[in-house]
């Protein structure tokens, strides 16, 4: 199955993003390769994650990545309605006070 087919990243807006779909190891890779495009110098960056419908690790891996990425370059992050999944991930993980992240 194409990972487009599993998931999906979508501009909402100047400094919005939203992903929908399944975020998994099949198409973490994917997903990464395709938003390098909305990380640009300075700004404000917000990722909702609210039409997400599957999740596993790697999605915490994902966000990690973008989080370092956008640190490198200047931009305020933040990761908006995480599925439950998701946020039981990244509390098992501890890095639910180290990540963006808000309601």
């Amino acid at each position: 199955m194409p990972d487009s087919i599993l998931a999906e990243i979508q501009q909402e807006g100047p400094g919005r993003l939203s992903l929908s779909g399944e975020i998994s190891f099949q198409s973490s890779p994917g997903l990464l390769k395709k938003s390098r495009v909305y990380f640009k110098r300075g700004g404000e960056l917000e990722v909702s994650l609210a039409r997400v419908s599957h999740v596993d690790s790697s999605a915490v891996a994902l966000m990690l990545e973008w989080y370092r990425l956008a640190g490198g370059l200047g931009i305020n992050m933040v990761f908006t309605h995480l599925p439950d999944a998701l946020m039981d991930l990244v509390r098992v993980f501890n890095l639910d006070s180290r990540l963006p992240i808000r309601a």
